[in-house]
């Protein structure tokens, strides 16, 4: 049996989409079954989308689990391009300026009111310069980062339930957290 990847799926169906909706527009077929058709092949194009988001999600949980526990001098190449993804200028320039944003959140006396999720403001004030520190070794892209610290900073900043900067008295917490990250980040990369 022919195997055909999600890739193809969704760009056949798309193509399909477009052509049976565009013959239908023309006048080439009758409106009601092309409109069908074609939503029908739109659909099928947005399944195999959520299907390659999904499973591209999945590769990429699996192999941050294994990149968070080896030496970066040790990344096997079938995990190089995951870990070229986490130490990418983008990605570096993306955590820097969402560490800085918080730094400057602050700093609003209404930053509490108006945050999704709650933050330990006092905390994170406490720990400026070592946030602020952070943020600058991210955004100093001439000097290679390894992708364990990566993963450090992104689930400092995204892992609402372990990390310290949610919540409330997690302040020696936050400060190893952050020490943890910046010397993660600060070790050469092969």
């Amino acid at each position: 049996m022919l195997e055909i990847s999600h890739r193809t799926r969704l760009l056949v169906s798309l193509a399909l989409a477009t052509a049976v909706l565009s013959a239908g527009a023309a006048g080439l077929l009758p409106a009601g079954p092309a409109l069908f058709a074609g939503a029908s092949f739109a659909l099928l194009a947005a399944a195999a989308a959520a299907r390659e988001h999904r499973e591209a999600a999945r590769r990429r949980a699996a192999a941050d689990d294994l990149l968070a526990c080896i030496p970066s001098d040790k990344v096997p190449g079938r995990l190089r391009w995951r870990a070229e993804e986490l130490t990418s200028v983008e990605e570096r320039r993306r955590l820097a300026r969402a560490l800085r944003s918080l730094v400057k959140a602050c700093e609003s006396p209404l930053a509490a009111r108006r945050a999704p999720v709650p933050l330990d403001w006092r905390t994170i004030r406490g720990q400026r310069r070592a946030v602020e520190e952070l943020a600058r070794l991210l955004a100093d892209t001439a000097q290679p980062v390894t992708p364990r610290g990566i993963l450090l900073v992104r689930r400092l900043m995204l892992d609402s339930l372990e990390s310290p900067l949610f919540g409330h008295d997690r302040a020696d917490e936050l400060a190893a957290t952050l020490a943890r990250a910046r010397a993660a980040l600060s070790r050469r990369k092969s």
